[in-house]
């Protein structure tokens, strides 16, 4: 399993805590799939290779699935179906198979532009509710 952390903008923090608690989490359970997406969508490509299991059935297996919040941390799990198992003999190597890291890799290459995606994306979903409800206070709100 591999956990990668984010905290945020403690004055953004705040602001969302203050005005709008239920939009505040909605919007970073939003922002946290988007970026599981983007990694998923990233292992995905290297899933590209020949063999007996090249169908497509693996890259097909992988979703992402959102944790039920606890404790103020929100969580998206990337899990492949139980029906192409073999995912972990390419992610993790075995016997004569060398070790491709699909997922590994694609939370390295996330990593270094982690909080700037975080920031990038939660900002257009912020934008875009406040757009939505511009002509009244957000519902909810405190």
């Amino acid at each position: 399993m591999i956990t990668v952390n984010v905290r945020g903008d403690d004055v953004t923090e705040h602001i969302l805590r203050r005005i709008a608690p239920r939009h505040a989490e909605a919007l970073v359970k939003q922002t946290v799939g988007a970026i599981a997406t983007k990694i998923s969508k990233d292992a995905r490509k290297s899933m590209y290779f020949s063999g007996p299991y090249s169908t497509g059935r693996m890259r097909k297996s992988v979703k992402n699935r959102r944790r039920r919040t606890r404790n103020g941390i929100v969580q998206t799990d990337i899990v492949v179906a139980k029906r192409a198992f073999y995912w972990r003999f390419y992610e993790y190597g075995d016997g004569d198979v060398r070790a491709r890291r699909m997922f590994a890799k694609a939370v390295d290459n996330m990593r270094p532009r982690l909080v700037h995606e975080f920031k990038t994306i939660f900002g257009r979903k912020f934008v875009a509710r406040l757009k939505k409800h511009r002509n009244g206070p957000l519902p909810g709100a405190r």
